[in-house]
């Protein structure tokens, strides 16, 4: 996997960061490992909503994780302790 820097990027028709996991993801799944860390918002079959006092994070099936209002820094954080709760590497 390439180092979250090299995953990170600015997605300027939201104005905010992402990444790309180029995977699918099991949402289920994520929603249980997750919410033991994170407020859940909303989830369905193709995007789960969190909410942090910094912004919101949305987590598609389809590999992309968003974060709306996180400078580039919290997005970075945040990342990459979603990632670990995954089970990734971040280096």
């Amino acid at each position: 996997m390439d180092s979250l820097d090299d995953l990170l990027n600015v997605c300027a028709s939201s104005d905010s960061h992402q990444i790309n996991l180029k995977k699918k993801l099991d949402l289920k799944k994520l929603e249980s490992i997750l919410s033991k860390e994170f407020k859940i918002i909303a989830s369905t079959p193709v995007v789960l909503l969190l909410k942090t006092k910094e912004g919101g994070i949305s987590i598609y099936q389809s590999g992309k994780i968003l974060f709306k209002d996180f400078d580039k820094e919290k997005a970075k954080e945040f990342g990459t302790k979603i990632l670990l709760l995954l089970g990734e590497n971040t280096k």
